[in-house]
């Protein structure tokens, strides 16, 4: 009896982990699909990033921030693959932003390459919102 206990137990955990994830990132019915983001900034440290995501075109990445907390902005840059794709451009996120980052993703580092977006604050707080790597 334990045994059957525990095996029910494990897959109703497994099914929850894997309920979470498909709620996190979501698809369209074009293929698009948005990453939700939590980014916390402090003094002594910086810097945050969102999750990866695969790049197929040459398009935006697009950031929308839903709500900031001790915090009334932060910068944002292109990354793909470790690298800086951004070409120098850097934007400024506030609360209710909904931007369209350059980058030079698919045409340096090839498409379905691993793409991202850096952020910094020099500051205590956090940022929530989400992200399209193509759209």
């Amino acid at each position: 009896m334990k045994k059957k206990g525990l095996h029910l137990f494990l897959v109703a955990g497994l099914a929850l982990v894997g309920m979470s994830a498909i709620s996190n990132n979501y698809a369209s019915a074009d293929g698009q699909y948005s990453i939700d983001y939590h980014n916390e900034y402090r003094f002594w440290n910086p810097d945050d990033r969102t999750y990866s995501a695969q790049k197929w075109t040459d398009s935006y990445y697009y950031m929308d921030c839903t709500s900031m907390s001790g915090i009334e902005n932060f910068t944002a840059y292109a990354m793909a693959n470790g690298f800086d794709v951004a070409d120098g451009h850097y934007y400024t996120i506030k609360k209710g932003s909904n931007l369209g980052l350059y980058n030079l993703a698919t045409e340096r580092q090839g498409k379905g390459t691993s793409a991202w977006i850096n952020a910094q604050k020099y500051g205590n707080g956090s940022a929530y919102g989400s992200w399209q790597p193509d759209r």
